[in-house]
């Protein structure tokens, strides 16, 4: 058994009604989170029942541990964790 999905429209001009009628452009958001340098892959999706995307982002491992070494941090997971990193602005 095989199952085809075709998509009629470019998924990169894909729109998503969220829950208060703000329509959201998927591939918009994809595009500007790509052009972060510490970003190597992403994927959003967005559900008409919530006020908000979800985005899964891919890190690029390189820039990431020389961030983690320009911050004095030991392991990716304390990248993380600390205030230093979440409260980081990337400006592209």
């Amino acid at each position: 058994m095989s199952i085809t999905l075709r998509l009629k429209k470019n998924p990169r001009n894909f729109q998503v009604k969220l829950q208060f009628g703000e329509y959201v452009s998927l591939g918009k958001v994809e595009a500007l989170l790509k052009t972060c340098p510490l970003v190597e892959d992403v994927c959003i999706y967005g559900d008409s029942t919530q006020s908000f995307c979800v985005a899964l982002v891919v890190p690029e491992r390189g820039k990431l541990a020389a961030l983690a070494e320009k911050l004095s941090l030991v392991s990716s997971t304390s990248t993380c964790l600390t205030k230093k990193v979440r409260n980081l602005e990337v400006i592209a």
